[in-house]
């Protein structure tokens, strides 16, 4: 998956992506929402995804909902 970069930064994808991340029943949503929200990149290296995404880290009961999360958050500084 390609860098979303500034254009998918804006605040209300943002919030809706946490919001699944940390909220959503299922576990192919929750992967996929920390997948996004590391396509972010170092737009996304925001106070908000991070919290979201430690919180999914060491919360998450799926390993790997976890497993999705630790890899955004390596993702979110690297540019394009």
């Amino acid at each position: 998956m390609g860098s979303l970069g500034e254009a998918g930064a804006r605040s209300e994808v943002v919030a809706a992506l946490a919001q699944a991340l940390l909220g959503d029943a299922e576990r192919s949503v929750r992967g996929s929402a920390a997948k996004a929200l590391g396509s972010l990149g170092e737009a996304g290296a925001r106070p908000e995804v991070l919290a979201a995404l430690v919180r999914a880290l060491l919360g998450d009961a799926e390993r790997s909902v976890r497993g999705s999360a630790a890899k955004a958050l390596g993702s979110l500084g690297e540019a394009g």
